[in-house]
């Protein structure tokens, strides 16, 4: 669901060329985001920490995806916990183009991470054409100009 304090963005009367920049999608505990990848879970630029005496915050692991809700084109901030799902359900980035429901759960006592729920689920219809468009854009990667289907070219998924 969207966050319902953030106004939805104005239409324009200018068809966009390309978008530069994305909304960050958040999960709240207990409630399903929808999304479909639209690209391979990629790395960030590492965040310098304010103050001088820490360490440098990691880098996160960023998916570009629509919201199956709004349409809108968002980043996610990956949890080490779905990408790790990502990675040991589908070899060789075949979640892009796929559709899922993620949520967020309650920690466990004891533990040291959130644990998530994550499902495959069907593609409403009015995304097909979105579906395709990523195809086509994986198909075209895959040519013999490009690096072989196997390899991203976006920096290796850390563990």
């Amino acid at each position: 669901m969207a966050d319902p304090t953030t106004p939805a963005p104005k239409v324009s009367k200018f068809k966009t060329k390309k978008l530069l920049t994305r909304a960050l999608m958040k999960l709240v505990k207990g409630e399903p985001r929808y999304l479909l990848c639209e690209k391979p879970i990629y790395l960030g630029k590492e965040m310098p920490e304010k103050d001088p005496t820490k360490k440098p915050k990691d880098a996160a692991h960023i998916l570009e995806c629509l919201d199956l809700e709004t349409g809108e084109e968002m980043q996610f901030l990956v949890p080490a916990v779905v990408q790790g799902v990502f990675k040991d359900t589908y070899p060789n980035e075949s979640y892009v183009g796929k559709g899922f429901e993620i949520t967020k759960m309650e920690r466990q006592p004891g533990k040291g991470y959130d644990p998530y729920r994550v499902a495959e689920i069907e593609i409403p219809d009015e995304f097909k054409s979105a579906v395709e468009r990523i195809q086509k854009s994986q198909a075209s990667a895959t040519s013999s100009t490009a690096p072989p289907a196997t390899q991203s070219t976006a920096p290796p998924i850390k563990k």
